[in-house]
């Protein structure tokens, strides 16, 4: 199974990883457009996606991959826990 991380805190991304790799082939991406350009390849079975980045938020990135026909499973982290934010977050897909 292949999971590709995307965070732009490289500490947090490098923990999240080492919690996984012995079970998980792994990429990282740090910023959204990196993370665009990996999930593009279509060869992975999970995304994690941090949604506080800079430049390009992880909703747009979310988005820009649903609009490009990538339906990759994505599991969000992130430290927003309102409501508004968890609708935003299924609807984005």
């Amino acid at each position: 199974m292949r999971v590709l991380i995307i965070e732009d805190d490289k500490i947090l991304s490098k923990t999240i990883e080492q919690c996984i790799i012995s079970k998980y082939d792994v990429d990282r991406a740090f910023d959204g457009n990196e993370g665009i350009m990996y999930a593009k390849q279509d060869i992975y079975d999970v995304i994690i996606l941090d949604l506080m980045m800079p430049i390009m938020n992880g909703y747009d990135v979310l988005n820009a991959l649903r609009s490009d026909k990538i339906y990759t499973p994505v599991l969000i982290l992130t430290a927003k826990d309102t409501l508004e934010d968890k609708l935003r977050g299924f609807k984005s897909g």
